[in-house]
């Protein structure tokens, strides 16, 4: 057991030194794929006459796949941020929070019509641009995998047990098989084609790391058809209360 500390140490170190990689390839790559498909465009536009149809179809996948490489270097710069830019502790409304995620989407829900069923939620003592990006994350995950053959609802609610807070957040939507409940949460894991849902699966991944930088849990539980219900524990520490 004496070796236990240098290995946590040394395991901390390497998350650290790949974070910092991770933030400085995200960061430095960006800049040439943003080149890739501004020019890409360019010289289709101005040059469309001269090649084929396969030529045209070429030039709208190199643009296309770009910018998959520019959302997928947005997301890895956001996930290396949670461990370079350091944390802002103080109280915050939890139902603030939550009512400032749903008006950021807004316009999506006017679309789908989707309705919120929200709880009391309690005040803690956390980041509050974390919170936000958690609370945004998991409602956004439940308006894209909704079911289109039925009503959109999502449901946030709370309890509190002696040292922790548990929220829930419930939807009605597609589900997801057991197999797969680990898996959502590594970043970049997708289980379904760009054809049928959009984004490039760094949402829930950016969700597990904050909800741990505040010393909780995240899991799902979900089956196919009958809706997922995301759950995660903060901790109840001095300031926070129902």
């Amino acid at each position: 057991m004496k070796d236990a500390a240098p290995v946590v140490i040394a395991e901390l170190a390497l998350a650290e030194e790949f974070s910092d990689f991770a933030y400085s390839v995200s960061h430095d790559l960006w800049g040439p794929a943003q080149a890739v498909v501004a020019f890409t465009r360019l010289l289709k536009s101005e040059q469309s006459g001269a090649f084929s149809e396969d030529g045209q179809l070429y030039f709208s996948l190199i643009v296309d796949n770009g910018r998959k490489l520019q959302e997928m270097l947005d997301g890895l710069l956001l996930y290396s941020r949670l461990n370079t830019i350091a944390r802002s502790i103080c109280e915050i409304d939890c139902n603030a929070v939550l009512a400032r995620c749903w008006t950021q989407l807004e316009s999506e829900n006017k679309l789908l019509n989707a309705a919120l069923d929200a709880a009391d939620l309690p005040r803690i003592r956390a980041d509050p641009a974390r919170i936000s990006q958690l609370f945004y994350h998991l409602i956004d995950n439940a308006l894209k995998f909704r079911d289109p053959e039925k009503p959109v609802l999502v449901g946030v609610s709370v309890t509190t047990g002696q040292n922790e807070f548990l929220f829930t957040v419930r939807d009605d939507g597609i589900g997801i098989e057991q197999e797969f409940h680990d898996d959502i949460f590594r970043i970049f894991r997708k289980l379904h084609a760009d054809e049928e849902y959009p984004g490039r699966g760094v949402g829930l991944a950016l969700a597990r790391k904050i909800v741990t930088q505040h010393g909780g849990r995240i899991w799902v539980k979900s089956a196919p058809s009958q809706g997922s219900m995301f759950q995660f524990t903060l901790p109840v520490i001095a300031g926070s209360d129902v």
